[in-house]
């Protein structure tokens, strides 16, 4: 049973001037006496007995609580009818619950009469209605009329923006690929969608049990959660938005029927809302190529090591070859230097090997795989062009051949002439006044063959070609022929450093500039250096010099001369 406790007060008012008064704190509001002064009327809330919520009049025109003889525990109602019989409307209804809620256990004496003015505004009317008679003489007398209408006028605003069930929302994002979760949270009124300001939101944490944070929704009724989870996985994000106005009516109902209903203030509600955030798992790829030098034309592949998925994994990988490039360090990852790309499937940690690629072109080339991202995990890579994953692919390496540019004494060629071969570069340098052909030529017994015909140069096939990247194009010719007229290189001991030296080759031209010129007797090996199959790409032409006569009227070379160019960039 609900006990009210209260001076003998009904909540009628007479017009006579009014004193403020809180019977040993039984009521918060002004005591207003009639006109001689004695049973007047109260306006603001009342005390039960026991400490419990404040309560007020809901029958302004029925005896006041002290003749109640006790009231029943309050209930809550979904309807309501005046002293007069008429209906309430739910949503005025619905408006006085909010107030009562919102403002009815306030300890301000304005405000509590204004709480009081507000839900007879809307449960009582008729007299005691917004701005008519009834209400206006109340207000006059506590003699803060002016203001306690204005509060009142301000809690039936927000009473039509913010009454009726709220709703939350939550919705939790992962934002950094370290576990870092933004969570969001809104308090709207679910009636309006108008946003709930002031409001505190308890937000617990996943993963971390028994951790909770607390924040206020701002004036667009969010707030803000910023958190870390270190372990994959499937997380809740729990938030629960409690003591919220609410707007249901609760009345407690005297046993002397011929008393006031008294309206329940405080009564609030709570509400909660989920959003489940996934915190992917992190794997890692590392790869290493099956074969770190190999020739052209030879198969290879990489091979890749998955580690950290989550389980449930199944997806197709990508691995994308890349270059050529003369270094490692000059390798980019990019979709303009992608060569091959092959897919494999993945399902789940292990050791994996790609379908076998080839390339035809010498140079350094890299390996890149992709594991594309699914639910439980994050997609991931690995850095470009690690040395792990690197493959030189090169002309296979060969010992410099004999080169035999002259002719004899005798007159006879030192070199078995080459089978003739369709023209594949033409050559030209201009300072030497070289131009001449060259056909590709291979090499018998350790000796280059060259051309029969010495105004033609031979090109040896197992030398880079020309615009490569790595690895020396070999070209060589005769000096001069078996009657000492000039060959194609006649001129070359006429080369200087910084000479230019042209090669035209299948519609392109490549430019090198000449940075090495040196003699060797013929009696030794070349240099290594004009035939590497590595390094960076460069043109040796080669041929015989220092002609010398015999006694009887012949003439052989005892040098060769090697003239070396690098590619103008």
């Amino acid at each position: 049973m609900l006990a009210v406790a209260a001076p003998s007060l009904v909540c009628a008012s007479a017009q006579a001037p009014a004193t403020a008064q809180r019977a040993g704190h039984q009521a918060v509001g002004y005591k207003i006496p009639t006109a001689s002064g004695q049973h007047g009327g109260w306006i603001g809330s009342y005390q039960t007995s026991n400490g419990g919520p404040k309560v007020y009049c809901a029958d302004p025109l029925k005896r006041g609580p002290s003749f109640a003889g006790g009231y029943s525990s309050p209930r809550l109602v979904s309807h309501w009818k005046r002293v007069s019989g008429k209906p309430v409307g739910p949503a005025a209804l619905r408006r006085a619950g909010w107030i009562l809620s919102a403002h009815g256990e306030t300890e301000s004496k304005k405000r509590a009469a204004a709480v009081d003015t507000a839900v007879h505004a809307l449960m009582t009317r008729g007299a005691y209605g917004f701005g008519r008679s009834r209400s206006d003489q109340r207000l006059r007398a506590t003699g803060h009329g002016r203001e306690i209408k204005g509060l009142a006028r301000q809690m039936l605003g927000a009473s039509k923006r913010l009454s009726g069930p709220a709703r939350l929302y939550v919705g939790a994002t992962t934002v950094t690929d370290d576990g870092g979760v933004s969570a969001m949270v809104r308090l709207t009124s679910r009636r309006t969608g108008r946003p709930i300001a002031g409001a505190k939101v308890r937000v617990r944490l996943p993963g971390r049990p028994g951790s909770k944070l607390t924040k206020v929704t701002g004036n667009d009724g969010t707030a803000h959660v910023s958190f870390t989870v270190r372990n994959p996985g499937a997380y809740q994000v729990r938030a629960a938005a409690r003591d919220l106005a609410s707007s249901r009516v609760w009345v407690a109902e005297p046993h002397d029927r011929r008393a006031q209903r008294m309206l329940v203030a405080g009564r609030t509600e709570q509400v909660r809302a989920a959003d489940t955030v996934t915190i992917k798992g992190h794997p890692q790829v590392s790869t290493m190529t099956s074969d770190f030098d190999v020739t052209p034309g030879t198969v290879f592949r990489d091979i890749v090591r998955v580690t950290g998925l989550e389980p449930g994994y199944h997806r197709t990988a990508v691995a994308e070859l890349y270059g050529p490039a003369r270094q490692r360090a000059q390798l980019r990852c990019d979709k303009q230097t992608v060569v091959r790309r092959v897919r494999f499937t993945v399902d789940g940690n292990g050791t994996y090997r790609t379908p076998p690629v080839k390339v035809h072109r010498p140079g350094r080339y890299t390996w890149l795989v992709r594991l594309p991202g699914d639910a439980r995990n994050v997609g991931a890579t690995h850095r470009c062009a690690t040395r792990s994953e690197t493959t030189l692919v090169r002309k296979r390496w060969y010992a410099p051949p004999t080169i035999d540019a002259g002719y004899t004494v005798s007159g006879r060629a030192d070199a078995v002439p080459a089978r003739a071969h369709r023209r594949a570069a033409w050559v030209e340098v201009p300072a030497a006044r070289i131009v001449a052909g060259a056909a590709l030529v291979g090499a018998s017994h350790g000796t280059m063959d060259l051309p029969g015909d010495v105004d033609r140069l031979g090109w040896l096939d197992r030398s880079a070609r020309p615009g490569d990247l790595i690895g020396s194009t070999v070209i060589a010719g005769h000096v001069s022929d078996r009657s000492d007229d000039p060959g194609a290189m006649w001129n070359l001991t006429d080369v200087h450093r910084g000479n230019r030296v042209r090669v035209h080759r299948g519609g392109e031209t490549f430019t090198y500039r000449v940075f090495a010129k040196d003699r060797y007797s013929r009696s030794r090996a070349l240099p290594h250096r004009a035939f590497a199959t590595t390094g960076r790409h460069k043109i040796a032409l080669i041929s015989c010099t220092d002609r010398v006569r015999t006694s009887g009227g012949g003439f052989h070379y005892t040098d060769n001369i090697v003239v070396l160019a690098r590619a103008v960039p």
